[in-house]
């Protein structure tokens, strides 16, 4: 929420500077009715996700917990408006973020012969994949600043779809302390809001370059997860435009 807020923040700073700045250009009004985007950028807030399992073994409990960092990586995004009036838009982006990654593990394991004796046991499972689905619908207000560059906002609901390996259990051999550890494949969906800040830099009167600041966010309980897990968040990106 507090990336959000900066997002707003900004989006009404530069609309505020941009209104005197409009009005000594007195720029040609757009004509175009339709557009396409295509955006390279990076999802810039790390997390974590967290597991636990449990099971009885020589009449005590064993416990297993899991943490899996997601970290920062590459975000493509695709997307398309039309004008609805005025210089108001509506269209939809749809974005894509996948990691892989490494899962630590501690487990704790009842002894076979003594009560209140158990043993600590450590380790990794390595090649668990991440990967986002966000479908983002926006109602975009676009205002031209000069013959060439436009100021672009944007927000609307955030629709995510997370499909995640996880540590799902584990099993204790007999009569030992040793463990197998298992893992799954999870997804669930969740929805939350989205809002972006742009300007795109007109080339040629149908194509134009443009940087774009989007807050994306939404919480999805994965059916073994100890709690919900963000999905998305602060998200940057370059790219191109093309209007029709």
């Amino acid at each position: 929420m507090a990336q959000m807020m900066k997002v707003c923040g900004l989006a009404a700073v530069l609309a505020f500077c941009a209104v005197p700045f409009a009005s000594a250009q007195t720029p040609a009004p757009s004509t175009s009715k339709f557009f396409v985007s295509a955006n390279i950028g990076g999802q810039l807030a790390p997390r974590n996700l967290d597991t636990a399992s449990s099971l009885t073994v020589y009449e005590e409990q064993a416990t297993l917990s899991a943490s899996t960092p997601i970290g920062r990586g590459i975000l493509p995004d695709f997307g398309a408006g039309y004008r609805v009036f005025g210089d108001v838009y509506v269209g939809v982006t749809v974005s894509m973020f996948s990691k892989t990654g490494d899962a630590a593990y501690t487990a704790s394991v009842p002894d076979p012969l003594f009560f209140n004796r158990a043993k600590t046991v450590t380790g990794t499972v390595t090649g668990l994949k991440h990967s986002e689905l966000g479908i983002l619908p926006q109602v975009l207000y676009t205002r031209a600043l000069t013959d060439k560059i436009d100021f672009v906002g944007g927000v609307g609901p955030a629709i995510f779809k997370l499909k995640q390996d996880i540590v799902s259990g584990f099993t204790v051999a007999q009569g030992t302390q040793n463990i197998t550890v298992t893992s799954a494949s999870e997804s669930a969906n969740g929805t939350g809001i989205n809002a972006s800040i742009g300007a795109n830099y007109n080339l040629t009167e149908k194509v134009g370059i443009g940087v774009v600041a989007r807050y994306a966010g939404a919480k999805v309980q994965l059916p073994s997860a100890a709690k919900k897990q963000n999905v998305g968040g602060m998200q940057i990106g370059v790219g191109i435009r093309y209007n029709f």
